[in-house]
């Protein structure tokens, strides 16, 4: 059970905090079925990277920088199991502190690049907008109907 919103409101499931690709709920219903509540959040302590010949991002810890992002509420386990999926075994999920809008810390599930694996980030910054408007609609595409 986690609580969503300034009036606690009560939320079966687990809180995930996202970063590339999953901040477009286009991509998370063609992933999950599913919208989840969202609300504004930052992952201190990383940085977010362009994964090398690829449309999305990784991030690896780095102590002086935050990523911005969402936390989604309210996750069931069919979800968490089709994000997992979806974000394969680049990914390792941890639960990690981040900082919600309203300045209030909690635990959420991170996608962390796993560490062998950082090689492949480019150490270029990866932006929502530059996805957004090169990629998105051919993103969501190859992933619709994932969740089936």
């Amino acid at each position: 059970m986690t609580y969503c919103g300034k009036f606690r409101t009560k939320i079966p499931g687990e809180v995930v905090f996202v970063y590339g690709t999953l901040l477009f709920p286009e991509v998370l219903n063609a992933v999950t079925g599913r919208i989840f509540p969202a609300q504004p959040a930052i992952l201190k302590g990383y940085r977010r990277y362009k994964v090398k010949g690829q449309v999305f991002p990784g991030i690896c810890v780095q102590p002086a920088a935050a990523v911005d992002g969402l936390v989604y509420w309210g996750v069931d386990d069919c979800s968490m199991q089709r994000l997992d999926d979806f974000e394969s075994d680049f990914y390792q999920r941890q639960r990690l502190p981040v900082l919600l809008a309203n300045g209030k810390a909690i635990d959420a599930d991170v996608y962390v690049v796993m560490p062998a694996y950082e090689h492949l980030l480019s150490r270029q910054q990866w932006s929502p907008e530059v996805f957004e408007r090169r990629y998105l609609r051919a993103y969501v595409r190859r992933w619709r109907g994932f969740c089936r």
